[in-house]
């Protein structure tokens, strides 16, 4: 059996309350050259054979 943290909880509570809080926190912010931190990150792993996403 495997129980959960209470950090665990918490994040799955507030996340489930507010759906796509990251996206929306993070997607508004532009670099200066216009792209998102998706735009770049996805930039950064275009060709990868191995991403860890630890978000």
């Amino acid at each position: 059996m495997t129980t959960t943290s209470p950090q665990e909880a918490f994040l799955q509570a507030f996340h489930a309350e507010y759906p796509a809080v990251t996206s929306e926190a993070f997607g508004r912010g532009r670099a200066p050259d216009g792209r998102s931190s998706y735009e770049i990150l996805c930039d950064r792993v275009a060709g990868s054979t191995r991403v860890l996403d630890l978000g």
